[in-house]
């Protein structure tokens, strides 16, 4: 019978951590670490899933994974890898941001009819890849600080005279 013992464990979680931050070797995609925070006009949004998608190139023409995350109660995320390797943080470099609230399904026998589950909260500009102002050039040494301080309409309407 096997024991672990705390060293074989610390071992373990030390691999599996180098791992991680090293990529996985053959990766095409240099990857790192990174977390932020998003606000509504100075207040926390929570439940936003938070889309980073890469915009430059590598040597074969392919932009790389998106990556995401989901805030929680304090409008805080950390991104994941949305390829089969799900790996933490994004493809370094700039990506184009997209940030939603709302989550639905389409109805069981109707396909054409979408059940909203959560409302969007955030503005169409933010939640729209085409419209986003939103960018981030994620550093090879990663980032704790890609927060994004998002307004809503009334307010950017009234900046602008409206």
């Amino acid at each position: 019978m096997y024991r672990f013992n705390q060293y074989s464990v610390l071992a373990s979680a030390m691999l599996t951590l180098l791992g991680v931050t090293t990529g996985c070797g053959d990766s095409k995609f240099k990857f790192a670490p990174v977390e932020g925070r998003v606000l509504l006009d100075g207040q926390p949004v929570a439940k936003a899933r938070v889309v980073f998608m890469p915009q430059s190139r590598n040597e074969d023409g392919e932009t790389g994974p998106y990556s995401g995350g989901k805030t929680d109660a304090d409008g805080r995320y950390t991104l994941t890898s949305t390829d089969e390797e799900s790996r933490l943080g994004a493809v370094v470099g700039p990506h184009r941001i997209v940030i939603s609230t709302k989550r639905a399904h389409r109805h069981p026998t109707k396909l054409d009819v979408e059940i909203i589950d959560a409302p969007e909260v955030i503005p169409a500009v933010y939640t729209n890849y085409r419209l986003s102002p939103l960018t981030f050039d994620v550093p090879p040494g990663g980032s704790t600080s890609a927060d994004f301080s998002l307004e809503s309409q009334a307010k950017q309407y009234r900046r602008i005279g409206y």
